[in-house]
């Protein structure tokens, strides 16, 4: 790991390559070199600044890397330029559909689609069949899908270039869409590696449809198609990690994650992908090291501030954390990218929960949660931050939020829910929670010991042995270990044996105090009970209906 890490800081100081093409740009994009290809689209408009194409193809570099406002600055300059280029329009479009802007995404799209119309003649079919696959791409794999017009538009480019392999590769994303067509997707995807071998990019999404479906075999298999359909393509090395990593097979990970950074050498967004999969499998201490030895030689590089700072959380290094959680947030926003995530603001959250600010920690996990409402789990946490802040209320609310939501609750939901009430001496409510933790969770012991103190709540006079049924639960599941469940017996005893006493039932109250006294000798309450005659007098023939604690031994 040490070479490993050595390796991947000479590559982030390492020279550029030079791309003297657009289809050389292409390559380090598809290779996902996104730093490097900006570069080299940046000496192609220099070249020639009125080169339409070359603006949407470096707006699209952007886009893929997620640079959105990135995108749109460029998209721009090259409408400015050359506003007759239907491909401008088309960039125009591809920013707003992926920043879910989808009216205005329409209406890019259908100025481009009227420019080729009027410009039918002088535009070569197969160059208006790219201006049809863009858009199409853009409602395939934007957040906001309309397969129906993607489509539509795959059928317009077929007829003008039957022989554009992206067509196929598109079709299979659509059917990808659909766990049911993943065939279809497949037969697609081999369609376009007929027409055009070399694509690689094929094999590719075969495999990361099978590591969808959860057939790892298959999925590194195909990888490995790609890797041999071209051994540069650095994609399959990330994608053949990432498979072997579900396998649990991280050292195999290790080393093709190690070949993706070797190909793509100098890349800042690489070295990123590659700190986080150090965290996914784990490798946090690793991925500390590397990431702050190459944050010696460039510190620029915003993402890795990121990942730096989730590491050091899972370390424990909380005030480090905190310190590089906020130069992530202040450079992300400063520059624009990468785009910041409810994660960072959950992990911001969960490290001031960590440094004893619970109520800074909320704030912050608030945010989170209105930046993905899908991620129900975050109510949860809010509530068990609040509950820890002892705000009972608030830890109330988060949870119930949660429940209303539609999300699936689960037996510590309702456990720091009953708790909650308990403490807001709303007991019905909270025997009513802790009823729910037993049903969910039937052998953990909590969950009885909170019902039973609800339930000594209401009947303070432990006549009518609303406790009883749930605090013999306790002794049931708890005298096996009574030093690991000194407190809860404790209260088991002394208060079964208490209701025994109030109903004239002195054997099981001896009995039940006896066991008090032997997990703690100087228990007050059990020493006066056992000193009345009453009690002293019972013996084993006196005991009726009681769950006795196991006799010594036992």
């Amino acid at each position: 790991m040490k070479t490993l890490i050595k390796t991947a800081v000479l590559l982030l100081a390492a020279g550029h390559v030079q791309a003297q093409t657009l289809q050389d740009a292409l390559k380090l994009t598809d290779n996902e070199r996104y730093s490097m290809a900006t570069a080299a689209y940046k000496k192609l408009v220099q070249a020639e600044p009125n080169n339409g194409d070359y603006y949407f193809w470096y707006g699209e570099n952007y886009i893929k890397s997620g640079y959105n406002d990135s995108a749109l600055i460029v998209f721009k300059q090259g409408d400015a330029l050359n506003a007759s280029n239907p491909l401008s329009k088309v960039g125009l479009g591809r920013y707003y559909a992926y920043t879910g802007k989808n009216t205005e995404a329409t209406k890019y799209f259908q100025e481009a689609k009227m420019l080729m119309q009027t410009q039918a003649k002088s535009i070569p079919a197969n160059k208006q069949a790219v201006v049809y696959l863009q858009i199409a791409e853009a409602w395939v794999n934007g957040p906001t899908k309309n397969l129906e017009e993607a489509n539509n538009l795959l059928a317009a480019a077929e007829k003008l270039d039957a022989k554009n392999a992206d067509v196929h590769m598109l079709r299979g994303d659509v059917f990808a869409t659909d766990v049911m067509n993943g065939s279809k997707a497949i037969a697609s995807y081999k369609k376009a590696k007929e027409i055009n071998p070399k694509l690689c990019q094929a094999d590719y999404r075969i495999g990361i449809l099978w590591i969808n479906a959860k057939n790892l075999v298959l999925a590194i298999e195909a990888f490995d198609q790609a890797i041999a359909c071209d051994p540069t393509y650095a994609p399959a090395y990330r994608g053949k990690a990432e498979a072997l990593y579900r396998q649990k097979n991280y050292k195999g990970g290790v080393e093709n994650y190690e070949k993706y950074l070797n190909l793509n050498a100098g890349d800042p967004d690489a070295l990123g992908r590659y700190g986080t999969f150090l965290y996914l499998i784990g490798e946090y201490e690793k991925a500390i090291e590397m990431i702050s030895n190459a944050q010696q030689r460039d510190s620029s590089v915003v993402v890795l501030y990121r990942v730096l700072n989730w590491c050091q959380f899972e370390t424990g290094k909380y005030d480090m954390a905190l310190v590089n959680n906020d130069k992530f947030l202040a450079k992300a926003k400063a520059k624009g990218r990468p785009a910041v995530i409810s994660d960072d603001y959950e992990y911001r959250g969960k490290i001031y929960s960590k440094l004893k600010k619970d109520s800074l920690g909320i704030i912050e996990l608030n945010k989170a949660y209105e930046m993905d409402s899908t991620r129900k789990e975050l109510l949860y946490t809010m509530g068990v931050m609040s509950f820890t802040a002892k705000k009972y209320g608030d830890a109330v609310n988060y949870i119930l939020r949660k429940k209303n939501a539609g999300a699936k609750m689960a037996a510590n939901d309702y456990n720091y829910l009953g708790r909650s009430y308990y403490f807001l001496e709303k007991y019905v409510d909270g025997d009513s929670a802790f009823a729910k933790v037993v049903e969910l969770s039937p052998t953990y012991i909590q969950g009885y010991y909170w019902r039973g103190r609800c339930n000594m709540k209401l009947d303070p006079t432990n006549k009518e042995g609303k406790a009883r049924p749930y605090l013999e639960k306790v002794v049931e599941l708890g005298a096996a270990d009574a030093v690991k469940n000194k407190r809860e017996l404790t209260d088991a005893y002394g208060n079964l044996g208490q209701y025994h006493y109030n109903n004239g039932n002195f054997g099981c109250t001896k009995a039940y105090m006896e066991a008090l006294q032997k997990i703690d000798p100087e228990n007050a309450a059990a020493k006066q009970i056992l000193g009345y005659d009453n009690v002293k007098k019972a013996t084993a023939a006196d005991l009726t209906t009681c769950v006795l604690p196991p006799a010594p031994g036992k």
